[in-house]
């Protein structure tokens, strides 16, 4: 998408909510009413994707893969490509390289009509590249390029075609150094122990640390130091960390799908963590963090907490994983009981209303009446606490407003009325 394009959409957006010419706090006021309306959209996007049934056109490998990538309204676009594919016929120009997509009725089609594009396949057939230009206009797969990965033998949509902003997983991101946590990243390929035991840890901490503000501002300078001190002794790497084995996988499956050394791996590093319960270290020394909820490293190259709740040790793996099971299990306990669904609001007769939930900047309260003497909130100056031994004002005596006379009113007043038209004459009101 051109930034010419992106500055068109979002002052298209904008106009829709900013009237012309407004100040900056009621810019900043419709501005946040934009965000509100596109996050509800954006929310109930994600709940039709999931709720939708998925209904494949073709049945083939590709079109499964889009399935579960693609958002619902971007599958549906997929299944238009793909039934447009059809038309084509491809002819191959360059082995593994060009290709010309024609279509069926090229012949008897107008002169101005394209209808042959040249498809160009990168060498590991990793990024398809059409004279037409849609993916690099949109970000879509183009129907020649489509034809051309079914042509070849394709199940899965190359990588590099798949825009994370049209997938399911669009509002998942995180940044660089933590991207290997993402949804559309996947779980980790090589997990090791110790990584497993400082993750939960880690929620522990974040646990405890959101219960009151105090909490919160401890565990953070803790943590600030704990990053301090851990900084220096990180830079020793032992090859045996997660980033690591996903690095050396990622290095010897260049073109590939992910070899089978990164599972043997995996069988190794468990059977070894299982059988002699111990976490090798490649040049250990001894090295000891003192205080409470910390750990150390002592010569044998166990690892021991010095926190309440567990004990790491090298020849004690059993309770180790008892431990963490245990913690696990309070854990979801726990969050389960704080994190309740929402009352539901009683359900009201006849037909449900298509009104929207309104924020509150956007809810409109009833005007506060405040007291003429103590400035004050719920009540008048007639009952002001604050008003002492004034007296009352009398009330006035009603009168009528034809004569202005007390006792009567204007419909029953018996004064003659003058007529200052010509022709009409003066009446009494009785």
């Amino acid at each position: 998408m051109t930034g010419t394009q992106r500055s068109e959409s979002a002052n298209h957006m904008l106009k829709n909510y900013v009237p012309p010419a407004c100040p900056m706090n009621l810019f900043v006021k419709h501005y946040a009413k934009v965000l509100f309306d596109r996050e509800q959209e954006e929310g109930f996007q994600e709940k039709s994707t999931k709720l939708a049934g998925v209904v494949l056109k073709v049945n083939i490998p590709i079109e499964c893969h889009a399935s579960t990538v693609y958002t619902r309204a971007m599958f549906e676009l997929f299944g238009k490509s793909l039934y447009y594919s059809g038309s084509y016929y491809i002819k191959e120009l360059v082995p593994r390289t060009e290709y010309l997509a024609t279509h069926v009725k090229a012949e008897s089609r107008e002169k101005w009509y394209k209808s042959r594009y040249k498809v160009v396949v990168s060498e590991f057939r990793d990024f398809f590249s059409c004279e037409c230009g849609l993916f690099e206009h949109m970000g879509m797969i183009c129907c020649h390029a489509l034809n051309v990965m079914i042509v070849l033998g394709l199940n899965e949509i190359p990588r590099k075609h798949i825009l994370k902003r049209w997938t399911v997983d669009a509002r998942d991101s995180l940044p660089e150094h933590l991207k290997h946590y993402q949804k559309d990243v996947g779980l980790p390929d090589c997990t090791t122990f110790r990584h497993n035991a400082m993750y939960i840890s880690a929620l522990e901490l974040v646990m405890m640390g959101d219960s009151n503000p105090e909490a919160f501002d401890y565990v953070m300078s803790g943590l600030a130091e704990l990053k301090k001190g851990a900084l220096p002794l990180s830079n020793l790497k032992d090859g045996m960390s997660l980033i690591e084995k996903r690095k050396a996988c990622n290095s010897s499956s260049v073109g590939k799908s992910v070899p089978s050394k990164c599972s043997q791996k995996q069988n190794i590093d468990d059977g070894a963590a299982s059988s002699a319960g111990k976490i090798e270290w490649r040049n250990a020394k001894a090295r000891t963090v003192g205080g409470d909820g910390k750990s150390s490293v002592n010569g044998n190259g166990n690892i021991e907490a010095n926190s309440a709740s567990s004990t790491v040790q090298g020849d004690d793996l059993s309770t180790v994983d008892s431990n963490i099971a245990l913690t696990s299990r309070t854990m979801d306990t726990e969050s389960n009981m704080s994190l309740l669904p929402p009352k539901k609001k009683p359900r009201m007769r006849g037909h449900p209303t298509t009104a929207r939930d309104k924020s509150n900047y956007e809810i409109n309260d009833k005007r506060s009446r405040f007291c003429t003497i103590c400035r004050g909130k719920g009540h008048k100056r007639t009952t002001c606490p604050q008003r002492g031994n004034e007296p009352q004002k009398p009330r006035k005596i009603p009168t009528c407003t034809n004569c202005g006379i007390a006792g009567h009113r204007r419909n029953t007043c018996s004064k003659v009325l003058y007529s200052t038209l010509d022709g009409v004459p003066s009446v009494g009101c009785i």
